[in-house]
């Protein structure tokens, strides 16, 4: 064999096991995270039981630094059943969503539609309405 083929060969093996052990530690950090999430979702759900702005109650700014997306995210996460967009934007409107929108249920729409489209998506479409889909963690990588 030719000295640049070895040196070749050399290079990719050394790239694929760098590779793996990449993607290792992201399987690693991904299950560490999901508990977080779980944790955070709990104490969320606790503070608007214990009187904190919720997101559908009138002069709430819950909303207000968030995107669209983000936030019709977190309406739909506190919600105990499928909306419309109608009622999404709503909800956003309600929360202080600040956006220069002239067509907020038409930005609801597409921010929702965009992030239902992405392999790990956080939002399923049903028919005409939306539902919030917990992230699933994937299986940690057995420890040697």
């Amino acid at each position: 064999m030719s000295d640049q083929l070895i040196y070749y060969q050399s290079v990719l093996a050394e790239m694929r096991a760098r590779l793996e052990a990449l993607e290792a530690e992201r399987a690693g950090l991904m299950a560490a995270i999901a508990p977080l999430e779980t944790m955070i979702r709990s104490l969320s759900s606790s503070a608007y039981a214990k009187g904190a702005a919720s997101p559908g109650e009138p002069n709430s700014s819950i909303y207000k630094d968030m995107t669209i997306g983000d936030a019709a995210v977190h309406f739909l996460r506190f919600s105990s059943i499928h909306k419309k967009t109608r009622e999404i934007a709503a909800g956003l409107i309600q929360g202080g969503i600040g956006s220069d929108s002239k067509n907020m249920y038409r930005a609801v729409y597409n921010a929702l539609t965009l992030r239902a489209a992405r392999e790990d998506s956080d939002v399923i479409k049903h028919g005409n309405e939306w539902e919030f889909r917990p992230k699933s963690s994937p299986i940690a990588p057995a420890q040697p």
